[in-house]
């Protein structure tokens, strides 16, 4: 339930548990941090652009005390450029690519790295690496090309903008949009 506005791109959403329970995540970007206290928590899903977080836990009692998560960066690491790679080392997940974890990617992509060194180790041959390390570069090659198109539709995200990055950042504005309806 992301409704970001010019002044506040912020964000919510719930994440339904067994026994009528919900995780609750709020999400701020470049500095707009949600607070731990119950009380400013609860302010900061009022000023969500969408009312459905702020009035799903407006009368919740919370389970726990909230605790917060920063990501300051995302990272890729670009080992499916190496010249050379170490025989029989494989480098998956957030060794290779951390993610701006708001876009929900990460346990994603992983998967499908995982996926692409299983079917590597089934070719019977052992893990040639390097060939492997370009196939875990084409995984991640899409998520962080949304991510960072996403993050750089912020001017203040420091970043090269390309006809890819706003393309992609105007893809995921509308998509945002369009699941908040």
């Amino acid at each position: 339930l992301c409704g970001p506005t010019p002044a506040r791109p912020r964000g919510g959403a719930l994440s339904l548990l067994e026994g009528g329970r919900c995780i609750v995540t709020l999400m701020g970007v470049l500095g707009d941090v949600p607070p731990t206290d119950p009380d400013a928590f609860l302010g900061f899903a009022r000023d969500l652009a969408l009312p459905d977080v702020y009035e799903a836990i407006a009368e919740a009692e919370p389970l726990d005390e909230a605790v917060t998560h920063r990501h300051p960066t995302s990272v890729w690491n670009r080992y499916d450029r190496m010249r050379t790679f170490p025989q029989g080392l494989a480098v998956v997940g957030d060794a290779v690519c951390a993610l701006n974890p708001i876009y929900g990617q990460g346990m994603t992509v992983a998967a499908l790295e995982a996926g692409a060194l299983r079917r590597s180790l089934a070719r019977g041959a052992g893990l040639d690496s390097a060939a492997f390390q370009r196939d875990v570069g084409r995984i991640a090659g899409g998520a962080w090309a949304l991510a960072t198109g996403a993050d750089l539709t912020f001017p203040e995200v420091e970043g090269k903008r390309t006809p890819l990055t706003r393309v992609l950042g105007g893809y995921v504005a509308r998509l945002q949009s369009g699941a908040s309806r």
